[in-house]
């Protein structure tokens, strides 16, 4: 399922920042390999420019959960086992999970400093940016 709908994920990603005044642009990629660490390898799902960034260059990691996709986003971000917490209205990445290692492994093997974290259903999107300190 996530798979399938991770194209409609980043077409929708791109509507809402653009709405936001983000021009970004969006580049397919494969695995990225740490130069100095060869033996390291990551695999995100897009690569993003945005000239309002600084830096601008990025990544994008998209999930689609199956499971929650027919439950409101508001009703998901609730689940105390969700990955998502907001906090001050402002959506973001749980430390404990293991996606934020994904994304930061991600983040270090491409040397980019900051990931847009994509959660997708049909009817809500959930962008939360993850960064390096």
């Amino acid at each position: 399922y996530g798979t399938s709908k991770e194209g409609d994920a980043v077409h929708r990603y791109v509507e809402v920042v653009k709405k936001l005044g983000h021009d970004v642009v969006i580049y397919n990629c494969g695995i990225m390999v740490r130069p100095n660490s060869p033996w390291l390898g990551a695999s995100p799902d897009r690569v993003v420019y945005d000239a309002s960034e600084d830096p601008p260059f990025g990544l994008i990691e998209v999930k689609c959960p199956y499971g929650e996709r027919l439950t409101p986003s508001e009703q998901v971000v609730e689940d105390p086992d969700f990955f998502i917490e907001v906090v001050d209205k402002k959506p973001y990445l749980k430390f404990t999970s293991g996606f934020y290692c994904q994304v930061m492994g991600q983040m270090y093997c491409a040397g980019l400093n900051w990931t847009h974290f994509v959660v997708y259903a049909a009817g809500w999107i959930i962008v939360a940016p993850c960064g390096v300190l």
